[in-house]
């Protein structure tokens, strides 16, 4: 018999929490900003090709859009503090 069959799990703590969400918004910052320079390379393509150029068009505004949100999250404002290096609660 498996002896952790009836073994408690520790509750996280609150600092735990915080490092596993700081860790996935890095992460998900990087995916997006990988994805604008994907979105940006296919879009190129496909205009140089001479095809769907309205599935281009628009792989171009989402990449524009996806590169505005992840510049709100990393640039910092005017006083110095950008929101992905917020203090936690």
């Amino acid at each position: 018999m498996l002896e952790s069959v009836g073994a408690r799990v520790k509750p996280l703590s609150a600092n735990d929490l915080w490092g596993y969400a700081k860790k996935m918004l890095d992460f998900a910052l990087s995916l997006m900003a990988l994805t604008v320079l994907a979105l940006t390379g296919g879009a190129i393509f496909l205009l140089r090709r001479g095809g769907a150029k309205k599935q281009a068009l628009l792989m171009l505004v989402l990449a524009v859009i996806m590169a505005v949100n992840v510049g709100i999250w990393t640039l910092p404002d005017s006083k110095g503090a950008a929101p992905v290096t917020a203090q936690q609660p």
